[in-house]
């Protein structure tokens, strides 16, 4: 089974609502693995899934937003990778909802891109996400 990185201050931004977007995914990224591990019902597990997918749908909205208004330069390969999540969590849930699971999407959507995602791709672009005066954050 696959693991998550524990929150600590290496994976900060320095966005306060990224940061805190950051930690409330990787606990229900940890929750969704749980369940996994304990063989639990997929129906279980697609709530979990979906609460998942709609922060994070939120999260790459607000952090695509930051990185425009920041003008990240690799800001189109990032949107790349949000889609390309989002494709995934979606095409799991369908199969779950066939009765057609895929345990092992499942654990790489969850633990795999998170991972990835917080520790690589985010952090290339740490720079663009910083709290700038007058834009809230």
């Amino acid at each position: 089974m696959s693991s998550l990185p524990k929150w600590n201050p290496e994976l900060c931004v320095g966005n306060r609502q990224i940061d805190d977007q950051h930690r409330r995914l990787l606990l229900l990224g940890e929750q969704a693995l749980g369940l996994l591990k304990e063989n639990s019902s997929m129906a279980q597990f697609h709530v979990v899934l979906n609460d998942l997918a709609d922060l994070a749908r939120k999260h790459f909205a607000d952090e695509e937003q930051v990185l425009a208004r920041n003008h990240c330069p690799t800001l189109d390969e990032h949107k790349a990778e949000h889609a390309a999540y989002l494709e995934l969590v979606t095409e799991v849930c369908y199969q779950g909802t066939q009765n057609h699971p895929d345990r092992a999407g499942l654990e790489r959507i969850v633990s795999e891109y998170l991972n990835h995602h917080l520790t690589e791709t985010d952090m290339k672009c740490k720079a663009f996400m910083k709290d700038k005066p007058g834009f809230g954050g």
